[in-house]
């Protein structure tokens, strides 16, 4: 490769990378404020809860936690009768034991923060036949394995999905991406 070439090779480069950047802009404003309304609101698509938790009666271990807790037994006991401490604590379904630890009892998909950092940090963007193709994804990772993000998406289908007004600020930044370019 000569010189020239190389130039023209990263002149390219450089006028791919400036061609994104709106983009890149906008994608990651959308992907905040989708951010924002399902992991803070706990909201889907269409303004609604994501969804309801079970009503199950349900045992955590407090070192699976992201805070602690007091261990106890169905009853309130700290002690099984044996005399030995009980390892888990029992809630009577799982809302109860996100506002035990401070988190509320709504649906947002944050109680471990690895499926909202998965989600924030899965994107790309390549050109093809002249257009942008951006992609936004949330990827499995050592945090999220295989199958918990398929079984998630399964169950709050409507959750990730873009919403009316997200969909307007698309339309208009890409509007006003297109007369900046005039």
């Amino acid at each position: 490769m000569t010189a020239a070439e190389a130039i023209l090779k990263i002149d390219a480069s450089i006028q791919y990378m400036e061609d994104l950047k709106p983009y890149t802009e906008l994608f990651n404003h959308i992907k905040g404020l989708k951010a924002e309304r399902i992991f803070l609101e706990g909201k889907d698509a269409n303004g609604s809860d994501i969804g309801k938790y079970s009503t199950e009666p349900i045992y955590v271990n407090p070192k699976s936690a992201p805070r602690s807790f007091a261990t106890k037994g169905k009853n309130g006991q700290t002690k099984f009768k044996n005399g030995k401490s009980h390892k888990t604590g029992y809630f009577a379904e799982y809302g109860n034991f996100k506002a035990t630890i401070g988190e509320g009892d709504r649906v947002n998909l944050r109680l471990f923060r690895n499926f909202e950092v998965s989600f924030k940090t899965a994107q790309s963007a390549k050109k093809e036949n002249g257009l942008i193709v951006y992609t936004a994804s949330i990827a499995d990772t050592a945090k999220n394995p295989s199958g918990k993000i398929e079984g998630l998406l399964s169950k709050y289908p409507n959750a990730f999905e873009s919403s009316k007004e997200e969909i307007a600020i698309i339309r208009q930044d890409l509007i006003d991406i297109a007369m900046k370019k005039l």
